[in-house]
This record gives structure tokens, sequence and C-alpha cells, in this order.
């Protein structure tokens, strides 16, 4: 099966829980069929935050605030 590489922009309340579902999906085997493939956010807090939650580390994009 060819898996959705999954991109989140935003690693606050909402982007959490998402990585976390498609987490929790690869580490109790149901696999749906997605892959966290990398996360971005402003605050490299919320990035550090998460990723301890995570079983594996995705990528880590570096934002500059710049919009557009």
């Amino acid at each position: 099966m060819v898996k959705i590489r999954v991109g989140v922009v935003g690693c606050g309340s909402i982007g959490s829980e998402i990585c976390k579902a498609i987490d929790s999906d690869v580490a109790s085997g149901l696999d749906l069929g997605m892959e966290l493939k990398f996360l971005i956010d402003t605050n490299p807090a919320n990035i550090d935050r998460l990723c301890k939650s995570l079983t594996k580390t995705p990528d880590i994009l570096k934002s500059d605030n710049t919009v557009g």
C-alpha cells in the first residue's frame, strides 16, 4: 500500500491532535495508509513538545514567519 505523506502546519492543539492520531494509528498497527512526514510551527517549543509525544519523529521545517 502506498502511504499518503502528511505535513502539518501548526503544532498547537488541533495540529497536535492530528499528529497524535496519525502516530497512534501506525503504532497500534491499524495503518490507515498515512505517514507523518513533516511539521512546521513558528514556535519551536510547540514542535519540541509534540515530538516528545510521538513514537516516530517527523522532519522539522523552520518557519521564518513570512506570509505570502
